[in-house]
């Protein structure tokens, strides 16, 4: 079953923390692995918002830095998603964050 991005939810991303998402980059693919789902439920009053804005946080593996844009991304559960990546951080061993923000 795939997702549209419109009505996708924090909740849809929780029971998948710790498991691989696969990153599609003309013709290679980069295992991310899907660290952390936050809700932003401050914004939760807002009338004009059909879901709860909320963010997710992926991990590449050392040595795989990648610029800020948009990515297709696929997953058992989610199917493919596009997905707009920023860095966010990087560790000593090379292994970058990424975040995608969904309002």
């Amino acid at each position: 079953m795939a997702y549209a991005l419109d009505t996708i939810r924090a909740e849809d991303f929780l029971p998948l923390v710790g498991t691989v998402f696969q990153l599609h980059d003309c013709g290679t693919v980069v295992p991310l692995t899907l660290q952390k789902v936050t809700s932003h439920s401050r914004f939760q009053h807002l009338p004009t918002q059909a879901r709860v804005p909320f963010s997710v946080e992926f991990q590449s593996p050392p040595g795989v830095p990648m610029p800020q844009r948009i990515y297709r991304l696929n997953h058992q559960t989610l199917g493919e998603l596009d997905l707009f990546l920023v860095p966010i951080r990087r560790d000593a061993t090379g292994s970058c964050g990424y975040e995608a923000v969904f309002n």
